[in-house]
């Protein structure tokens, strides 16, 4: 797995995908079959992030077994709901002191994904050409 192109492609389809967002009113795929209504533009961002993910083949087998919450979107700068967009997303990988103790298998998982990442937050800006993001712990 390439990492840039990776998350490039993640966040390319999600911010692809931004004019689809009305608060209350569209749902969407945290992995597939589990639909939510969307409350917040910060909610349908945290949905879309993770379906993409699950998209990634390295990553599949970990949204699924988080249920379609390995990450999770923090905040957002200069949110626009109406023009739908923003200046940056900030999204976070879940915390493997979160996990059980006897799910070791995801706790792995999560490590070997944290070690392919670099990090555990990934700030991007809202554009669909020339995306920039930042990976940080």
């Amino acid at each position: 797995m390439e990492l840039e192109k990776t998350v490039l492609k993640i966040i390319s389809e999600v911010n692809r995908t931004l004019g689809q967002y009305e608060k209350d009113w569209v749902s969407c795929e945290r992995i597939p079959g589990v639909r939510e209504r969307c409350k917040s533009f910060e909610h349908f961002i945290e949905l879309r992030f993770n379906r993409e993910c699950y998209k990634i083949p390295e990553l599949q087998k970990l949204v699924e077994a988080t249920d379609g919450h390995l990450f999770s979107c923090t905040s957002l700068d200069n949110p626009d709901t109406e023009k739908r967009r923003f200046t940056l997303a900030h999204v976070e990988m879940l915390d493997p002191k979160l996990i059980r103790d006897e799910d070791t298998d995801i706790k792995e998982m999560l490590d070997e994904v944290l070690k392919i990442f670099g990090g555990r937050k990934i700030s991007f800006n809202g554009v669909k050409k020339k995306i920039k993001f930042v990976i940080e712990d």
